[in-house]
């Protein structure tokens, strides 16, 4: 299992890498969009069968293609226009963060996924998949960053809570999560951002975590800035469990371990990324925030 593990990773990340460093910018929305009709369509089978799901992924599959063919051919620029893309982009990461904020709580608290749940599947997806792509152009450190904090998260969440886990988190949804282990995720989150912040060079800033604490000690009392900093750190450390707990729940409806056999020894693509859906419009929004509050790069 382990070798599987570690030979699938490898060829993930062989593939990956050159799309993320390639010079036509094209490159990394196409390939990275292979990977979200992935899991949509694990989404959408593990699913009762409707007429609806059909549409939904066709929907999403236009979607994508039309992001695809806007986006610009140079790294760093798009050829449908700034505004526009800003626009799209923060309406879509809005538009996912309510539903991680008021719908997907809603449907954990009374195990009901019956909000149309294949047009949710193309929500999220598309919100965290415009997210990845607002990253990309923002910068490499950037995206790289943001993952960073998820997987650092739940690699923390599951050795603290097979270490010391007593208490169960979320028992009827996701017997396995302990509340001991979301503690430990939060505490390595913020121990490594502080160690990086404390500890990198100085042209680390673009990691987003340092970037954001440098602007807020910049802005407010330092006291203040500390506390907004770890609270929003906590914030999405929190959104990424939630996005764990949301995929167990489809899972546990539809029966299954796993998403799919796709990644031999990871499951599925959505078991490797449920995590992150969450979170990365999240990310959009808080460096947008900045922004709108006059607080440069």
């Amino acid at each position: 299992m382990l070798l599987r593990r570690v030979i699938t990773a490898l060829a993930l990340l062989a593939l990956m890498l050159p799309a993320l460093l390639a010079e036509r910018a094209v490159v990394w929305p196409a390939v990275s969009f292979v990977f979200v009709l992935l899991a949509a369509w694990e989404w959408v089978r593990m699913l009762k069968p409707a007429r609806a799901n059909l549409a939904a992924l066709s929907a999403l599959a236009f979607f994508g293609l039309g992001v695809i063919l806007a986006v610009g051919r140079e790294p760093g620029h798009v050829s449908v226009g700034q505004a526009l893309w800003s626009a799209l982009v923060l309406a879509g990461c809005a538009l996912g963060c309510l539903f991680w904020g008021l719908v997907a709580p809603w449907q954990l608290r009374t195990l009901r996924n019956n909000f149309v749940p294949a047009w949710s599947a193309v929500l999220v997806l598309a919100s965290a998949w415009l997210a990845v792509l607002q990253l990309r152009l923002l910068g490499l450190w950037e995206l790289l960053s943001g993952l960073a904090l998820v997987w650092v998260a739940d690699v923390a969440a599951y050795f603290v809570g097979r270490r010391f886990g007593r208490n169960k988190l979320a028992p009827r949804i996701s017997p396995g999560k302990t509340r001991e282990g979301a503690f430990g995720a939060g505490f390595a989150v913020v121990a490594l951002s502080l160690a990086v912040y404390g500890f990198a060079p100085p042209h680390w800033p673009t990691v987003l975590p340092v970037r954001w604490l440098a602007e807020l000690s910049a802005t407010i009392p330092a006291g203040l800035a500390w506390l907004t900093w770890i609270a929003m750190l906590l914030m999405l450390v929190g959104l990424s469990i939630l996005g764990d707990l949301y995929e167990s729940m489809i899972k546990r409806e539809a029966g299954v371990k796993d998403s799919s056999g796709l990644l031999p020894g990871h499951g599925g693509v959505l078991d490797r990324i449920d995590a992150l859906l969450p979170v990365l419009p999240a990310l959009v929004l808080v460096d947008a925030w900045f922004g709108w509050l006059g607080i440069s790069r």
